[in-house]
């Protein structure tokens, strides 16, 4: 996955239903190549499915992680390989990441996979309540 397909990720999360046309004059790459992206994303199972978001239902958080020192650049790589919004910090935690989930459940299964990654010491989660 690159940088063209985390973006294509970026804009579905946002709107599952936005046009191909529409993702590609955003990123500056052809309609056809848009259409390749996704269908290879899919087929590699980096997209799992396409949904719709209701309101109210919606769970925004920040999860904090605290890495191994020499396991960074894995750990990143990882993440970037899944499309997530990445924050670098100072202080405690090392990175932040961005996650909105359906719910509770899945937010949870989420956190599961997170703290599985090999350098990952330690999460703390902030769920956004409004």
């Amino acid at each position: 996955m690159d940088r063209k397909d985390a973006e294509i990720l970026n804009i579905l999360r946002q709107d599952s239903r936005t046009r191909n046309v529409k993702i590609a004059e955003k990123i500056g790459i052809s309609e056809s190549a848009v259409r390749k992206r996704i269908s290879r994303l899919v087929s590699r199972g980096l997209i799992a499915g396409f949904t719709i978001k209701t309101a109210n239902e919606q769970v925004s958080a920040i999860v904090l992680l605290k890495l191994e020192p020499r396991k960074t650049g894995e750990v990143m790589a990882s993440l970037k390989s899944r499309g997530v919004e990445i924050f670098e910090f100072s202080g405690n935690y090392d990175l932040g990441v961005s996650v909105s989930a359906s719910d509770l459940q899945s937010l949870n299964r989420y956190l599961d996979e997170l703290r599985e990654l090999d350098g990952v010491v330690e999460t703390d989660t902030l769920v956004r309540l409004k």
